[in-house]
């Protein structure tokens, strides 16, 4: 019983305290990140870059997510980032449903790179909107962490002119340079007129 004791105090303690997850890795890098409006659209665009160890059963999933100060928020589809067990059972699930998020199958050995880019319709609130990457980290499909990351804000000054706009631009400065070409084409025959004009009057005050 004695002896009980002391392996209840001492060395249960021990393992317990060698199973706790080690501190958590951050390698998961925004390395650029854009958002603008496009005629009637809210443009997102970003590069996610990723180093980090993910094992064969556990996921990633990074959610974008736009919000203003008044409680509006919109989330975009997400970014599964799957260990390779994890990549097969997601495959499996979803292989028959139609596409509208981004998976990666995470290769430990290397670094990868996910180009993310979602159009949606502008609404008046998102004038004011932020936008923030939310991080779940999931293992055997169950989360235990959720971490969220601000990575910018619309700039409203950013605001990228329509095709539309292009064509009528496109139209006006044609149409400029027709009527300059018309004026200037008309120059030298009022001048040739003018002149022919000073000459016979000259003719006719020298027969005078």
């Amino acid at each position: 019983m004695k002896y009980l004791f002391y392996f209840i105090s001492f060395i249960f303690p021990a393992l317990c305290s060698s199973a706790q997850p080690a501190e958590r890795d951050s390698s998961i890098y925004i390395a650029s990140s854009r958002l603008y409006r496009m005629g009637e659209s809210l443009v997102v665009s970003m590069q996610v870059d990723i180093t980090r160890q993910i094992p064969s059963n556990e996921s990633v999933i990074l959610i974008p997510r736009l919000s203003d100060s008044l409680d509006n928020f919109i989330q975009l589809p997400a970014i599964y980032v799957n260990g390779r067990k994890q990549h097969i059972f997601f495959q499996r699930e979803t292989g028959r449903q139609e596409k509208d998020y981004e998976e990666l199958r995470r290769r430990n050995d290397r670094k990868q790179s996910v180009h993310y880019l979602r159009s949606i319709p502008f609404t008046h609130w998102m004038k004011h909107a932020s936008l923030h990457l939310i991080e779940k980290e999931c293992g055997c499909g169950v989360p235990h962490h959720t971490d969220s990351t601000y990575l910018t804000r619309l700039n409203i000054a950013s605001r990228y002119p329509s095709a539309r706009s292009v064509h009528h631009s496109a139209d006006g400065r044609k149409e400029s340079a027709r009527r300059k070409r018309t004026c200037l084409s008309g120059l030298p025959a009022q001048r040739n007129n003018h002149l022919s004009r000073i000459q016979k009057q000259s003719a006719e005050l020298a027969k005078r």
